[in-house]
């Protein structure tokens, strides 16, 4: 099993003139040691270099007003098991600023930024020559799961109350990169219009709460009724889980009732789900 590597690194927007930051971990043959970001503890060795090989790009787009560090334990997890993780930190919509949220601007910036991290990674000096085949998979939380879905093909429309009540397509860039696409509690009203996501045609993995009621189930019947062929879809609901059963848990002084990403539904064990969701992944993935 690897150890992990870790790198903080900016990918320039020149259209904004703007920096977004994107944590990337990866395989390495140096050892890890422990590192403190706030709260959240990571094992890992810090700028150490690429343990040579061939792997794939998975990209983690985090949920709207959240952190990449939300998913540290899945991303963790999958260098452990041989893919490189680069996990962008979307412009206005994160943890420290959500200025943005709940916007078109939003909607349009998040697939462009994720295109743009893709771009990198793959023309990066120390990252480009160990990507196999290209081979690119997106991992999207939430409004995450709207990147993905845009990325991948999708033509989101606005909602009435993002366009003076009447739906017009918006712009987003697709990447044909794309080989397959994980959905966790995938946010997808932006494309419930008629042939929205006929142009998707990767393999997709939707893992959805039986108890979520953020993006409850009938955002992922959207995909599974909007896609032209239905059967490259894997669905699962995890029973008694809710919308944050996606997210790595919290440290226990982190843990608060006023914090809903914390709190799970009585008798579920997040961790434990978590140890399922990681081999879940991974199987569809390989």
């Amino acid at each position: 099993m690897n150890f992990v590597g870790y790198q903080k690194v900016d990918v320039v927007d020149e259209d904004l003139n703007i920096n977004i930051p994107v944590i990337i971990m990866y395989p390495t043959d140096m050892e890890e040691s422990e590192c403190y970001f706030g709260p959240f503890m990571l094992n890992i060795a810090k700028n150490s270099p690429l343990k040579s090989g061939g792997y794939s790009l998975v990209i983690i787009s985090h949920g709207s007003c959240a952190t990449g560090l939300g998913y540290r334990n899945l991303a963790k997890y999958l260098v452990q098991h041989g893919y490189i993780v680069a996990i962008p930190t979307y412009y206005k919509d994160n943890k420290d600023d959500s200025s943005i949220c709940n916007t078109v601007e939003n909607l349009t910036y998040r697939p462009k930024h994720t295109k743009l991290v893709i771009d990198w990674v793959l023309m990066n000096n120390s990252f480009k020559n160990s990507i196999k085949n290209q081979d690119v998979f997106i991992i999207g939380h939430s409004m995450g799961g709207y990147t993905a879905l845009a990325l991948a093909g999708g033509k989101p429309f606005t909602l009435p109350h993002e366009s003076m009540m009447i739906p017009h397509e918006i712009d987003v860039t697709h990447d044909q990169r794309i080989n397959k696409i994980v959905l966790l509690a995938p946010a997808t009203v932006w494309f419930a219009q008629p042939t929205a996501l006929y142009n998707i045609i990767c393999q997709m993995l939707i893992l959805t709460g039986e108890k979520d009621i953020w993006t409850p189930a009938y955002q992922a019947k959207i995909i599974i009724d909007g896609v032209l062929d239905a059967k490259k879809i894997k669905h699962i609901t995890v029973a008694n889980a809710n919308h944050f059963a996606f997210v790595t848990p919290f440290p226990s002084e982190l843990i608060d009732i006023n914090r809903p990403a914390t709190q799970d539904p009585s008798g579920f064990d997040r961790l434990a789900y978590q140890n399922i969701m990681h081999q879940d992944i991974l199987e569809f993935l390989s």
